[in-house]
Order: structure tokens, then sequence, then C-alpha cells
């Protein structure tokens, strides 16, 4: 993959407001408590990105597993795996910290809050607060697309101007389709999104070193 965050990781989350609890949509927790997408590059299998969701009380706990290895033959020439641990309250985002191993580069990012304010701080980014209503880009939840942008990955924070596309046919692991409604990040970045009419993540493609990867929904 290739340098997560140029591509602002891949593999969010909705930091707390002032909204009172009414306001605050429902989280779109996955039927079975996970979701699960196979990742092709140039349309060889390369690896796979879970999430589970475990709730007790008011509190949902989101795990996050990514792991990929590419291949020239039977050699492995580029592995991957992140680990990532996102926690909401009363459907407000608590705090993330995940680590991260790019072919033996570390990576790490922690954000959580203090005295009401979100503090992020990672292996590419010396502590700050990020702007209310940020977002940590783990994907699964729409209401990431806001104006800024979180990597999972390294803390790093980005500027994003999140537009829709359209509803289109996007590919499912095992063959066939699903409808879904067709995201960009930001016209300047190589990274689309697609959520399915539920609001369910269904679908993520981004360019990189004139390689395609998408996500295929398992």
């Amino acid at each position: 993959m290739i340098a997560r965050r140029n591509i602002l990781a891949v593999p969010i989350a909705l930091a707390a407001t002032a909204r009172p609890a009414s306001a605050i949509p429902p989280l779109p927790i996955p039927s079975g408590n996970r979701i699960a997408f196979q990742l092709r590059r140039n349309g060889d299998v390369i690896g796979r990105h879970e999430l589970t969701f475990a709730s007790e009380g008011t509190t949902l706990t989101v795990s996050i597993a990514l792991d990929i290895v590419v291949k020239f033959g039977p050699i492995a020439v580029y592995r991957y795996q992140h680990r990532g641990t996102e926690r909401w309250r009363d459907g407000r985002f608590v705090s993330m910290e995940s680590k991260t191993d790019s072919d033996g580069t570390p990576q790490f990012m922690r954000a959580a809050f203090d005295n009401g304010s979100l503090v992020v701080e990672g292996s590419q980014a010396k502590r700050y607060t990020a702007p209310p209503g940020t977002l940590v880009s783990t994907y699964w939840n729409k209401a990431m697309l806001q104006p800024h942008l979180i990597s999972s990955e390294d803390g790093k924070l980005f500027d994003i101007a999140p537009h829709p596309i359209a509803d289109e046919a996007v590919p499912i692991a095992g063959g066939g389709t699903i409808k879904a409604q067709h995201w960009k990040l930001d016209d300047s970045k190589p990274l689309d999104l697609w959520y399915d009419p539920s609001g369910q993540w269904a679908h993520l493609r981004f360019t990189k070193d004139g390689s395609t990867i998408i996500y295929e929904r398992l």
C-alpha cells in the first residue's frame, strides 16, 4: 500500500459536540457487529480489513485490523499491519489509539478528549487540538465526511472537501454488486468511498504509484 499517510490512511470518528443527544444520528453499526473487506491491487487479493463492534452499556468499542502482503511471485515484497481501537459513549466519539507497521516502519496515533477538546498526537503529528467536529479516518461512519480528517495511522490532520458523486453499483467479494453512493474526499486526493442505502461502508478505491487498490465487502 504504499505510504498510507499519503492517502489519509486506510483504513474515522465523529468528535463530541454540544448538540443534545436527541440530535445525534444513530451510529451505523453493521448487523452481526462486524464489517470486513478483501483488498485487491490491480486485481490481485493482497489483504483484509476487518472491524468488529462491541457494546457494553452506552459504550461502543470498535476494533480495527488491517493486514496487507504484496507479493512478486512467491516472494513478499511489502507487508503492512494496522491495529486500532476506537471508543464511543452515548453516540459520541471518545477516543482512539492505533499502532501500525508499514514494512518495518512503525507509526502510531492517539486521540482523546481533554477538557472538552479533542487532543491528538502521532508519529507524524506533534500534540495538537483538532477542530470541532473532526473525525478519525476509520471510514465506517459516514459522519466522517467533514472539512477535516485525522489520519488513523499517524495522527496527521488533513483538510478535505468531501462531496457526493452518484449512486453506483460496486463489486462485492465473491461476485455480484451492491448499490452505493459514491463520495470523493477531495478532488486533489486519489481516494473514493461508497456507502450503501443503510449508511454502511460499502467500498473504497485509491491509486498509488500507478496501482489501483479497491475494497470489496465480504
